[in-house]
């Protein structure tokens, strides 16, 4: 039969395994919380790298989108400056051609005058031994003459 001290016994192995019992649940609900806080901060962790991905993307794009607009604006203030610059060398050719022509119509008009001046001293200066050509036959026919 049982003795009172098997029963002790017994009883003490029960107590020790009904408590066995509760720490391996407690310590399973413990491991469980873990798990799941675990699980937690993960999803958290991936959820705050997905929005910084995100965020990061949404940068990249505006800073690509800033990049093609200020490629845009230089090539065309490029294209502005050689429309410019063109337009300016055009102009100035024209000045050029413009003043090149006053200066030959200028020069031709010098020559003209200068022409015009030469036969007028050729015809003075002919003029000129003319009279004194008669004038001298006037002199030697009136010296003639007395």
């Amino acid at each position: 039969m049982d003795t009172p001290h098997q029963n002790d016994e017994l009883h003490q192995a029960q107590v020790d395994n009904r408590d066995l019992k509760a720490t391996i649940e407690a310590m399973r609900e413990k491991l469980d919380q873990l798990h799941a806080d675990t699980q937690g901060r993960i999803q958290n962790a991936v959820a705050a790298a997905n929005d910084e991905i995100i965020q990061l993307k949404a940068t990249v794009g505006a800073l690509r989108e800033e990049m093609e607009e200020m490629r845009f604006d230089k090539e065309k203030s490029v294209q502005a400056a050689i429309v410019s610059s063109t337009e300016e060398n055009t102009q100035l050719k024209a000045t050029i051609a413009a003043l090149r022509e006053e200066l030959e119509r200028k020069e031709v008009e010098h020559m003209e005058k200068t022409q015009h001046v030469e036969r007028q001293s050729r015809d003075e200066a002919a003029q000129l031994k003319q009279m004194v050509q008669a004038l001298r036959g006037k002199m030697e026919a009136s010296g003639a003459d007395e």
